[in-house]
């Protein structure tokens, strides 16, 4: 996911580098304080989590309207609409629908000896075992 390297300028700011997969890339940032950071890597991940399952429910949806698969694109179109409404929500809360709808994601995901699947392990497996670790840190102030 979304990283920041913290880098003190002096006694009250910090600058802050991301990282994260895909070539993210972001200007580097100063912040005030840590709790500051903090909002802003919450902030970058939600927006990364959002987008990116978003991006693969549309194509997910596309394959299946292609093969004539009609439940599962209403799947995929089922859940894009949910993240969509959830997509200004906090991590936790977009966190917590991915976990909700794993069953769901599940059912529309491609089967190993498909070629869609490389995508699916490089982007979305690693998208809900962070959204299940999430379960456990707090919230951002």
């Amino acid at each position: 996911m979304i990283i920041a390297e913290a880098q003190p300028l002096d006694l009250f700011h910090l600058r802050l580098v991301f990282t994260g997969p895909d070539g993210f890339k972001k200007e580097p940032v100063t912040v005030a304080d840590k709790s500051e950071a903090i909002r802003l890597v919450y902030f970058y991940n939600r927006l990364y989590v959002a987008d990116t399952l978003k991006g693969w429910l549309r194509e997910r949806y596309n394959v299946f309207m292609h093969i004539n698969d009609f439940a599962r694109a209403d799947m995929a179109n089922e859940l894009t609409s949910l993240i969509d409404r959830f997509s200004k929500a906090s991590l936790h809360q977009v966190c917590q629908l991915v976990i909700d709808q794993q069953r769901n994601l599940n059912y529309i995901a491609p089967r190993e000896t498909s070629r869609y699947y490389k995508k699916y392990a490089e982007l979305i497996i690693p998208i809900t075992l962070f959204c299940q670790e999430m379960k456990g840190v707090p919230q951002a102030c």
